[in-house]
């Protein structure tokens, strides 16, 4: 079952995207804003598959890829102009694909600052000339899913600049955050940006939602007004409550709860949370293998079979089949690549309410973060040597008939070298998680690493990591991490800010010793 089939009362959101939609000539950019479970990604796709024939549309339209930011190989700004670029169509960019290899090639090679800031002010420039070129014929439709994992990264701001310089595009932005940022940017005075809420499926709706899933069931039998209240319309935990009204547990509960519900004042909010709970623990239990993988993708995501396989210990065989099972569910969003996430709600809860209760001390979950980070370095170090195969290609191959032969090997080339980094920030968050002195020394190592690969922005990405850590370093630990962050903003441009953090470590009481140099000792 699918919890898209309630979307009939979005209706209203969708006819209003369309008047937009419509306005050929003009550019819209439409902010999406809802908590967790209201249905933020199935209403972008209920758009993707809306606009994704012309026939049925007066205007020639073209809708592209989803980009979603659960994937965070998609937090650099190039990956999303590659992969937008050979959605639309590889060769209506060609330019800017050229620039792109070439500007790689420098990175690979070596590249100042300054050299970079304008090597990407020129490639960004000529994407949104390519995209300008398409718009003229036809309206492109850019969908952006999960936009506040991108809070502490510049990515947002680098691609809403980029957007105000499309033209005839309409852009989706969706996130638990967009109504912030498309406040904001109303008050700067933008007229081309539109804020749109979600609210949860009304009572109503929901109802007879439960009511046409279970068909051979009546309220009398059993308390559906009650469940559809409970839900309090998140459209993931009606999907849920649908699944499980069968479960005598659960309606034990419920049935319970009758002669509260729904119109419960007192404590409303409280039977709501554990009704929501009770559903969660349902899919997040230690007694099936699907269960374990649901438990596991709370803690380590995304994740493909393979990693699952080897981290539950189960076989290969028999967690394929477990995620086949689970792709179809509703609390599952498969990301490229053949991996899975749970939807943020029900993440949220099982990270919150139930690992607490599956492991009361934690340990469990810190031997799952350690045997994740061995395995993603492992996963890594494998990805790292077919790096260097690709970046070892003869310049002449890669410059002759770029469009067609350097495309070849520089897409490998960038999705190997996403991989890598992605791997690299996965194996850091866990062992961080799981030992702090451990984890310290690999974000050590990961800034040297991605100092001298040129790899700049997943750099900057590492003290995001760290962050929720700071307050517990050592203060040597603290020093040393400071030490890096003055450098990193110096290479920003805030330099006040770098000289404020340098004062203070000099004002020190006691300066740690000098660290060895660990560029001599570097083999990466």
């Amino acid at each position: 079952m699918d919890a898209r089939n309630v979307y009939s009362e979005r209706e209203n959101e969708l006819a209003l995207i369309n008047t937009l939609v419509q306005e050929w000539g003009t550019r819209h950019i439409i902010f999406v804003d809802a908590p967790a479970g209201i249905g933020k990604t199935h209403l972008l796709r209920a758009i993707q598959q809306r606009y994704s024939t012309n026939d049925v549309h007066r205007l020639p339209i073209h809708v592209a890829e989803l980009i979603d930011f659960q994937d965070d190989t998609l937090h650099i700004l190039q990956n999303i102009s590659y992969r937008l670029a050979h959605a639309i169509d590889p060769h209506l960019f060609d330019p800017f694909l050229f620039l792109l290899f070439n500007w790689q090639r420098m990175e690979i090679n070596g590249i100042s600052a300054e050299q970079r800031d304008q090597s990407l002010e020129a490639l960004n420039r000529t994407f949104v000339d390519c995209v300008n070129a398409v718009s003229a014929q036809r309206r492109p439709i850019f969908l952006f899913d999960s936009i506040e994992m991108l809070q502490s990264s510049p990515v947002l701001r680098n691609l809403l600049e980029m957007a105000y310089n499309i033209e005839n595009g309409v852009f989706l932005f969706v996130g638990r955050n967009a109504e912030h940022i498309g406040s904001q940017l109303q008050r700067s005075g933008r007229q081309d940006v539109s804020i749109l809420g979600l609210e949860p499926l009304s009572q109503q709706t929901s109802l007879e939602y439960m009511q046409t899933y279970l068909p051979a069931l009546s309220s009398d039998q059993l308390p559906l007004r009650e469940v559809a209240w409970l839900t309090e319309g998140h459209p993931i935990m009606l999907d849920l409550a649908a699944l499980y009204a069968l479960s005598g547990e659960m309606m034990a509960w419920v049935q319970d709860q009758v002669g509260t519900l729904p119109g419960a004042t007192t404590g409303a909010g409280q039977l709501q949370r554990t009704f929501v709970h009770r559903l969660v623990r349902m899919i997040a239990t230690p007694d099936t293998l699907e269960g374990r993988i649901v438990l596991l993708l709370a803690r380590v995501y995304p994740a493909d079979a393979a990693m699952v396989a080897v981290l539950l210990d189960a076989p290969l065989a028999e967690v394929q089949g477990a995620f086949g099972q689970l792709q179809g569910r509703s609390f599952i969003k498969p990301l490229p690549g053949d991996v899975l996430t749970l939807h943020d709600e029900i993440r949220d809860v099982v990270r919150e309410v139930i690992w607490p209760q599956v492991d009361p001390d934690g340990s469990q979950r810190r031997g799952a973060s350690h045997r994740a980070a061995l395995y993603l370095a492992a996963q890594a170090d494998q990805l790292f040597a077919q790096l260097e195969k690709v970046r070892a290609t003869p310049a002449n191959f890669l410059h002759e008939n770029h469009r067609q032969k350097t495309n070849i090997t520089f897409s490998e080339y960038t999705i190997l070298r996403r991989r890598y980094w992605r791997l690299r920030g996965q194996q850091l968050t866990h062992m961080l998680f799981a030992a702090l002195d451990e984890g310290f020394e690999t974000f050590l190592a990961l800034y040297e690493e991605a100092t001298n690969q040129y790899a700049l922005q997943f750099r900057g990405s590492l003290f995001n990591f760290l962050h929720p850590y700071t307050s517990a370093l050592s203060p040597t630990q603290r020093f040393a991490r400071d030490v890096r962050w003055s450098r990193q903003l110096l290479e920003q441009g805030q330099y006040s800010e770098a000289k404020q953090l340098t004062m203070a470590m000099i004002a020190q009481p006691e300066l740690p010793p000098r660290e060895p140099d660990r560029d001599a000792d570097f083999d990466g």
